[in-house]
């Protein structure tokens, strides 16, 4: 299934590439070359493929490192966040700050999750994985939503 996602991506990338208009500047004249298309490509496919990707049972141990690295990313942008927060405006402060202390909580129940997660039995698993990535897809997109709040209301 993944090879067939990845072989059908390089596909419709090469297909993509390969067909210009011409109006379009000569492949020659092009910034950035068809190797370097193709390379960053790859690049967001296998990133892509590796965040749907199905950890089973057996694999617990590598989903779990995966999402603590995913989480650890999170906390830095978290801080960073809150970096954000503190240097706006009292009105921006007193908004952010309740919304911060909320995604600090999601981290660390999604920390509480993950070592739920090494913990999971065979019965257990597929259950406690799709919590957790549910967990983490919140955070995640909670954190995206106050990011792009507080730059709304920090921007001139």
């Amino acid at each position: 299934m993944k090879n067939t996602l990845l072989i059908a991506s390089f596909l419709a990338i090469a297909v993509t590439l390969g067909c210009k208009p011409s109006g379009e500047k000569p492949v020659a004249q092009s910034t950035e070359t068809t190797a370097q298309q193709l390379e960053k490509a790859q690049t967001a496919t296998k990133e892509a493929a590796q965040e749907i990707k199905d950890y089973t049972f057996g694999q617990k141990t590598e989903f779990v490192m995966s999402m603590r690295a995913q989480l650890a990313d999170l906390d830095k942008g978290l801080d960073e966040l809150s970096v954000k927060i503190e240097k706006s405006s009292e009105a921006v402060q007193a908004e952010a700050k309740p919304k911060l202390a909320v995604l600090r909580e999601q981290a660390e129940k999604l920390k509480k999750q993950l070592q739920e997660a090494s913990d999971a039995t065979l019965s257990t698993w597929s259950v406690i994985k799709a919590d957790t990535e549910k967990a983490y897809a919140s955070l995640k997109d909670g954190l995206a939503q106050s990011r792009q709040a507080v730059s709304d209301k920090i921007a001139p």
